[in-house]
């Protein structure tokens, strides 16, 4: 008897857990998807949104410079175009890589899901074609909209299409509450840094 009841209480502790583990999972995710509940309508422009990223140049080398450039256009139809691009220039050669990805996006909101279905990726050197590829990449990640910058900017950081597991999700205790004061300090944080910043400002070009 004293064993069921045992085996009972250890059962029901393990069934808890689990369900736990299950909820902390998914809400771990809710930057790859839009709020469920439907937000009130906010026009985000079309166009071209770049971010900000200072060239990078090895102190005391006046032969070697980084240009980096990354740009999101959304499109009126509901697509958009990332491209990547980071020019290495020392001595006598150039260097580039040219990766530009396709997607749909969905709006609900301040919340934009960027859904990834396409990269082709390009190698130059001294501006000839050197390689090319072209595959399916599937992705989503959610960005938000601050009408006060004019910004977009993710939850989480990315660049040249790779992600690091860290950014503005990391102040967010409650997903999409925008009267959440921590949402809009972690975003200040991230889109204002000198380096590496995470944020895509609007240009206003198309």
């Amino acid at each position: 008897m004293e064993g069921e009841i045992l085996f009972t209480s250890n059962f029901k502790f393990l069934i808890f857990f689990l369900i736990l583990g299950i909820i902390s999972c998914s809400s771990s995710k809710w930057y790859r998807k839009l709020p469920e509940h439907s937000l009130k309508k906010v026009k985000i422009p079309s166009g071209k949104w770049k971010k900000g990223i200072n060239p990078r140049m090895p102190m005391n080398s006046p032969v070697y410079k980084d240009d980096v450039l990354e740009t999101i256009k959304l499109y009126e139809d509901d697509s958009f175009e990332k491209t990547y691009s980071s020019t290495v220039n020392y001595s006598n050669t150039s260097l580039k890589i040219l990766k530009k990805g396709k997607g749909r996006y969905e709006i609900n909101g301040n919340w934009i899901l960027l859904k990834l279905e396409e990269l082709d990726e390009k190698e130059f050197e001294n501006n000839l074609l050197k390689n090319e590829k072209v595959v399916e990449k599937e992705n989503t990640l959610l960005y938000y909209f601050w009408e006060k910058e004019n910004l977009i900017i993710p939850m989480i950081y990315e660049k040249a299409f790779e992600e690091k597991d860290f950014g503005v999700k990391d102040g967010v205790t409650r997903p999409y509450d925008e009267s959440e004061k921590n949402l809009y300090n972690y975003i200040r944080i991230y889109a204002f840094k000198e380096f590496q910043s995470h944020a895509y400002f609007y240009t206003g070009e198309n």
